[in-house]
């Protein structure tokens, strides 16, 4: 690699999915640093690799990744959850850059570098129409189950939304006609909601301690039912921030550049 020429980054993901958070962030990731002019592209998780990456090459890894499959010099580790929650390693070499998906995450790491890249498209994700009638409520509690092996506690009445069981299209409705949204854990179907219109309340137990990006993103959404109230009064707001979050976006992949390829 001659000086001065630019490192590709080279970022292991799992199949794009529209159910999945973490997925379309890795692969919207690769876009975005291809509009910034950089070279990027994505592995799927199980490539085979008879040969570690070159020195021109970044391996971006999601926390959910124990090790260095890929073989990389240069490592950037994108903590889209808490390290070690769900599977990947809890601590990392010392020459690896990490950053955290949001404030949250990446202060519990102890990194200071954080990038949170908006996953959810607005264009889609929208208010009823004028005069809609809002009744009822709906749930989500998939890694609850999943993990903890449990189910949470009912919530009288309240549709519980499952993917993929439903359409992204049954799911809109369901968000645009209920009066709540209740989580029983951390998913991007918050964000989701309060862009429709619906509060949201995150729903805190022994598995879902706190929220990792309230710090980042809050309007329209309660921890705990105690602040239904304020989640109600300002999910009217939660638009326009969620716009502003884009900006934030946008200087802190500038960072991730510079940094990275440092």
């Amino acid at each position: 690699m001659t000086d001065g020429a630019r490192r590709t980054y080279v970022i292991h993901a799992p199949p794009y999915t529209e159910l999945s958070a973490g997925a379309k962030a890795l692969w919207m990731l690769r876009d975005a640093l291809r509009a910034r002019g950089e070279k990027a592209e994505v592995v799927e998780f199980g490539a085979v690799w008879a040969e570690g990456l070159e020195d021109g090459e970044i391996a971006v890894y999601p926390d959910i990744i124990d090790g260095n499959p890929l073989g990389a010099y240069r490592v950037a580790r994108w903590l889209l959850y808490f390290a070690g929650a769900y599977r990947g390693n809890r601590v990392f070499p010392k020459q690896d850059q990490v950053w955290g998906y949001t404030t949250r995450i990446a202060r519990d790491y102890g990194t200071g570098r954080v990038m949170f890249l908006p996953t959810v498209d607005e264009t889609v994700f929208v208010p009823p129409p004028e005069g809609t009638a809002r009744k009822g409520a709906c749930f989500y509690a998939h890694k609850h189950r999943t993990f903890y092996g449990g189910s949470p506690r009912d919530v009288l009445g309240a549709v519980e939304i499952t993917n993929p069981g439903q359409s992204r299209e049954e799911i809109i409705r369901l968000l645009q006609t209920s009066e709540v949204f209740y989580a029983w854990e951390d998913t991007a179907l918050i964000i989701e909601a309060v862009l429709c219109g619906c509060p949201v309340v995150c729903m805190p137990s022994d598995y879902f301690r706190e929220a990792c990006g309230l710090e980042d993103f809050s309007a329209g959404i309660a921890w705990g039912m105690e602040e239904f109230g304020r989640a109600i009064a300002t999910v009217g707001e939660a638009r326009r921030r969620y716009a502003l979050l884009k900006d934030t976006f946008e200087k802190q992949l500038d960072r991730f550049i510079e940094e990275t390829q440092a």
